[in-house]
């Protein structure tokens, strides 16, 4: 049972498979599902059952804030299709995966448009496909699980919301992650980010607010503040935590992105983008399409930082039988992608706005803590058979990481900064942890915890 509140997903399904003459599995399916109702009674506002509920956690005037933002992949997005008022959860219902698949996934993948910046420019960017509108679902409850409201929750953030709310007041910068890589989206993000950290400080009465991002949600923060300018950070941060940070990028998005977050290596040895435990992450057919029309996938392929580079020079990410793909060398990848697979187009038109992006990140002028395992073997290097890179790749090199993110290139970036004077710190977690599950480990939220001085009950 989850948290002893609920039945499992196992018991479900078990009670559900009972044969209907079976008196005794009848009267255990009734019971469990007025237990379940029950539950959901209990909830005001009908928001769902309370251990997986759509409500944001509480804020109390007067205590510390804490930012939370989650990466890819990582927060429940909620759609409005044409013809309705009301927005139902698409990433990651199970319901809706399991009841209208072919709907669902479709209504998730981003098309290539044109868009205008600031400055006047119109430059490629993305959107939701025609008659239906995306937006994340709404403070903690957005990344606390990737499915509120149902009865068998996916949890992402949990643990860590968990350890936290009610010592002090836990935020969540919520935002559509598919399109974090598209520059246009991201201009718009300015003045929600700005305004979230904001508004948290407001509630805590002028305490500066402690930020913690995850995976992607890292390099968020970091573009973030690189844009807002030093002199708003100082006024409205205290400090900066990074957990598992992937503002280096991550070799493992070659295959990824080029075939898919399934089955991108013929070896087996693979990282799936799409947590493992949704029903999504079970869905082969058509996730390659899918993943290669998000801006993040490429977003998340390793580039230059702020002029700085987390590779060597020499390092080389992939290899085909005639063509060897250094940092330099990325976008000819996407391009190659694009030609040799339909559908792959949109990440090779959004690379130069990506690395636009990327070269405005600096180190933040506040003290920042950077969170990371070296203890799993993880993907530096890809070879394939042939010249086409959509295809899986025949055999990977590995250095330390934490199965997505390599350690290495997280301490090149974080030594550069040091050089530049930043007040950075550097945290290996000291048991193997993969990357999805360091958010959620005892460690980080131990280190979290002495930070904003809450005391671990």
């Amino acid at each position: 049972m989850l948290g002893g509140e609920c039945p499992s997903a196992s018991a479900v399904k078990k009670a559900g498979a009972a044969p209907r003459g079976t008196d005794a599995a009848r009267a255990k399916m009734e019971a469990a599902r007025k237990h379940m109702e029950a539950r959901i009674r209990e909830e005001q506002g009908h928001e769902g059952p309370s251990w997986n509920s759509f409500r944001d956690t509480e804020k109390v005037d007067g205590r510390r804030p804490v930012v939370c933002v989650a990466g890819l992949a990582s927060g429940s997005l909620e759609a409005r299709y044409e013809g309705s008022d009301d927005h139902e959860v698409t990433y990651c219902s199970i319901k809706a995966l399991a009841t209208q698949p072919k709907r669902t996934l479709d209504s998730l993948a981003l098309r290539l448009s044109e868009g205008k910046l600031r400055d006047g420019r119109v430059v490629p960017c993305t959107a939701d496909p025609p008659g239906v509108e995306h937006r994340p679902v709404h403070g903690t409850a957005g990344i606390s699980s990737l499915n509120p409201g149902e009865l068998v929750g996916v949890d992402v953030w949990k643990g860590f919301i968990n350890a936290f709310h009610d010592r002090v007041n836990v935020h969540a910068y919520n935002y559509d992650w598919r399109r974090w890589g598209d520059q246009v989206y991201i201009e718009e993000m300015e003045d929600d980010f700005k305004f979230a950290v904001e508004e948290s400080v407001t509630i805590a009465g002028g305490q500066k607010a402690t930020l913690v991002g995850h995976s992607m949600g890292a390099s968020v923060i970091l573009y973030m503040l690189s844009v807002l300018g030093d002199h708003w950070v100082k006024e409205h941060v205290s400090e900066v935590v990074l957990v598992a940070p992937a503002h280096v990028g991550s070799p493992c998005m070659l295959p990824n992105l080029a075939h898919g977050v399934v089955h991108p290596t013929s070896t087996g040895h693979f990282h799936c983008t799409i947590p493992e435990n949704t029903l999504l992450g079970h869905l082969d057919t058509g996730m390659g399409d899918l993943c290669g029309s998000w801006a993040c996938m490429a977003a998340e392929m390793p580039t230059m930082v702020g002029g700085a580079s987390p590779y060597p020079p020499d390092h080389v990410f992939a290899v085909t039988p005639d063509k060897s793909y250094t940092l330099s060398d990325l976008g000819q990848f996407l391009e190659d992608a694009a030609t040799q697979l339909q559908g792959r187009d949109l990440p090779a038109k959004l690379w130069p706005g990506i690395q636009e992006v990327y070269s405005k990140i600096k180190a933040p002028t506040v003290s920042t803590h950077i969170l990371y395992g070296d203890k799993i073997d993880t993907i530096s290097k890809v070879v394939y058979g042939s010249s086409d890179v959509t295809a899986p790749c025949i055999e990977t090199s590995s250095e330390r990481g934490d199965g997505t993110i390599t350690a290495p290139a997280i301490e090149r970036l974080a030594a550069t900064w040091i050089e530049q004077g930043a007040d950075v710190n550097l945290v290996k977690c000291p048991e193997e942890v993969s990357h999805k599950n360091l958010i959620i480990d005892t460690s980080t939220i131990q280190y979290v915890q002495d930070l904003v001085d809450v005391i671990s009950v």
